[in-house]
């Protein structure tokens, strides 16, 4: 029992750090690959090729991360 508390201390440390896991979620839609925040809703795009960065730029879309 006395190994147990300064465990459990520990792990109630690490836990604490750990809420806002899960909050991310990423999708890949074709080239794209975007994240969305479940917390706030936004999504932005992570990756793409480099013709649709160009593209994306030249509408003036600023939705990166």
């Amino acid at each position: 029992m006395t190994v147990a508390k300064p465990l459990f201390a520990l792990s109630a440390l690490v836990l604490s750090g750990c809420q806002e896991a899960g909050r991310f979620q990423v999708h890949k839609e074709g080239s794209r690959t975007w994240r969305f925040d479940t917390a706030t809703g936004e999504i932005c795009l992570m990756l793409t090729s480099d013709e649709d960065w160009a593209a994306l730029l030249k509408k003036k879309v600023q939705q990166g991360c």
